[in-house]
């Protein structure tokens, strides 16, 4: 208000709302000052609008929290990895199977959790370099020093601009009737068809 009264007007000037409802809303307040035929202030007429961007921003927000939620209930284990087969995210289930939080996973080596850390770090190349791996067996080794068999499918994802950012993977507890010996593993690395992680 001050500024406007010393100046004479504010443009797009960014502040909070308190709705009656108690939820908070960025605005832009826009205000002049107005003055009587001879010339003296009389007061201040103003407005608040929420900005495009404001609108947006939440959209975005609302957009997070709805995907979050989607990762968040699934029953596998769900992790993403950079190209340098380093850990940038994982749900609370992937947490549930380490026995890891998700602190200690992220930014991790993904190798480090398997008893076979060169065939997982086989699976991420292999993933990078065909885009999509699927029913690839692994044994997770939790932080209690517990083991089980995983079947590991992950695909590529990109960037907007089509660049590869990493890999999206689950982890699901292996089930009777999964490939077990060698050779069905190396057949389980084929392209997916109708169950791929796009």
């Amino acid at each position: 208000m001050q500024q406007t009264f010393d100046q004479g007007v504010v443009t797009e000037y960014a502040l909070t709302l308190i709705s009656r409802s108690r939820r908070q809303l960025q605005v832009s307040f826009n205000a002049s000052v107005f003055k009587d035929p001879a010339g003296n202030v009389k007061g201040i007429f103003a407005s608040a609008d929420i900005t495009d961007r404001v609108r947006l921003e939440e959209q975005l927000r609302e957009q997070q929290t709805y995907l979050r939620g989607l990762i968040e209930s699934s029953v596998d284990g769900l992790i993403t990895v950079d190209p340098e087969g380093f850990i940038t995210d994982v749900n609370e289930q992937m947490c549930r199977m380490t026995g890891y939080s998700r602190d200690e996973l992220i930014g991790s080596s993904f190798k480090r959790y398997f008893t076979e850390p060169e065939r997982a770090d086989t699976g991420v190349k292999r993933t990078f370099a065909e885009s999509v791996v699927t029913n690839y067996e692994l044994v997770l080794k939790t932080k209690a020093g517990r083991k089980a068999t995983v079947s590991f499918n992950a695909s590529v994802f990109r960037t907007a601009e089509g660049s590869i950012q990493g890999i999206f993977a689950s982890a699901r507890h292996f089930r009777a009737g999964a490939p077990a010996n060698a050779a069905d593993r190396a057949a389980g690395l084929q392209p997916l068809a109708d169950r791929s992680l796009r």
